[in-house]
This record gives C-alpha cells, structure tokens and sequence, in this order.
C-alpha cells in the first residue's frame, strides 16, 4: 500500500498506541483468537529492554503495529521448546485496525521485525497463533516459521493461562 510509513513508535506516542491497542481489542469477535495486553503489559510497553514497537502510519494516524518481545522473563516459557538456555531469542506479533486489514500490513510490520531481531542477532523468533486464526498463521507460515507445539494451557503473560495457541519458531543463526 502506498503512502504508509513503517517506523519504531516512540514513548511520546503512548497515548495513541493505547488508545490503538484498546480499540482493536474492543473489535475482536472471537476472544480465544486473540491475547489481550495486561495493563502492566500497555504500562511497560516503551521499556526498551522489554519490548520493540512498529508501527505503520497513515499519516499521522497509527493503524498498525508489531511487538517484538525481548523480555527475558516473559520469554521462559520458550526455552525448554529449543533446549538452548543460552540462545538469544525474542517473540514476535501484532495488531491492525479493523478498516486496514487484508492489506498486507501485518505481513509487512512482522517482516520489518524479522529482519530487525535478525540483523540484531537474535537466535530464535517466535509466534503463536491460535489454530483458527487462519491470517496469522499465513503470515507466521509466510516468515518461516515451522510449528514446534501445540499448547492448550498457554500463558499469555504476567501468570494469564489457559489460552490455546500454537507456538512456532525459526531459528534465525
């Protein structure tokens, strides 16, 4: 889509990204498709050390972003599934207003992530995605990503279990 510009969001953007994340969140039909962001997890989203933000803007109107997870401690759970404690590994996804999806964006905002976690050295990438939500898994698929498990008593974040998910991966080194 031209005239759409991919950047990292910026700490002085917090109030439209909220406001982004809490309208998608408000959109979503099917609640199992979808983990939604702890208020911890929105209050800590401009710790650089937790999190890398993307956004894609039309205009000055963000309508699109990606997380990628660096948080080692949310990042756990992922370990035993590698079997390598001393990898280097992050976790991708991301969120697009209702009017902008089917668009490309999402793929686009997660390729620009995939390349970043990679350049920046990164070992290992991963996404879940519910089994039926069928564009997500196109775009995790579309990455590379192979299905290492499925999970049905996945932990969001911050302790919130019970969420169905399949995890995938690729290693990036």
């Amino acid at each position: 889509m031209s005239g759409l510009i991919y950047r990292e969001i910026h700490q002085n953007e917090r109030v439209i990204t909220v406001k982004m994340i809490q309208s998608i969140e408000a959109t979503v039909i099917n609640p199992n498709l979808f983990i939604r962001h702890s208020l911890w997890e929105i209050e800590n989203l401009f710790d650089k050390d937790k999190y890398r933000l993307l956004g894609c803007y039309d205009g000055d109107m963000l309508i699109g972003m990606s997380i990628l997870y660096l948080d080692i401690t949310y990042l756990l759970k992922f370990y035993d599934l590698i079997k390598a404690e001393d990898a280097l590994i992050c976790e991708i996804s991301w969120l697009v207003d209702e009017n902008y999806r089917g668009r490309g964006i999402a793929t686009a905002l997660a390729r620009h992530q995939f390349e970043y976690a990679k350049n920046v050295g990164y070992d290992y990438l991963f996404a879940t995605a519910h089994d039926e939500n069928a564009p997500s898994i196109k775009i995790i698929e579309a990455l590379g990503l192979e299905l290492i498990k499925r999970d049905e008593k996945f932990d969001g974040y911050n302790g919130r279990e019970g969420y169905i998910r399949n995890v995938y991966v690729k290693k990036l080194r």
